[in-house]
């Protein structure tokens, strides 16, 4: 299905971005993407507005006073909220949408945004 960013914030502009799959937005478990970081970067989720909670793996994150607003065509518009972690250069894992913690509408899968 298609999602389209309505609205970024400026300091996102320019950071490359992971959209994936939007079948996976039910996913659990604690392992479902990885990355390399070939330098030191700030780590950006956009995570369901909607959810009364977010998963463990994402509160290590700092949220931030800022959002994206989707237009999905299933949910219509929605909103994710920021949440972003410094990581050195390496391996990165980040945890499924529907991983320990999460509560709520958490639809429609996270997008990931890297800095630097």
């Amino acid at each position: 299905r298609d999602t389209t960013i309505r609205r970024l914030p400026v300091m996102l502009c320019g950071m490359r971005l992971l959209q994936l799959s939007s079948q996976a937005d039910e996913v659990t478990a604690e392992d479902f993407v990885s990355f390399t970081l070939d330098a030191p970067a700030r780590v950006w989720v956009a995570y369901a507005g909607s959810a009364t909670r977010i998963p463990e793996w994402l509160r290590t994150f700092t949220p931030e006073e800022a959002d994206i607003d989707l237009a999905d065509e299933w949910w219509g518009g929605k909103v994710q909220k920021l949440y972003s972690r410094e990581y050195p250069a390496g391996r990165v894992v980040l945890g499924g949408n529907r991983a320990f913690g999460a509560l709520g509408r958490c639809d429609p899968q996270y997008l990931v945004l890297i800095e630097g």
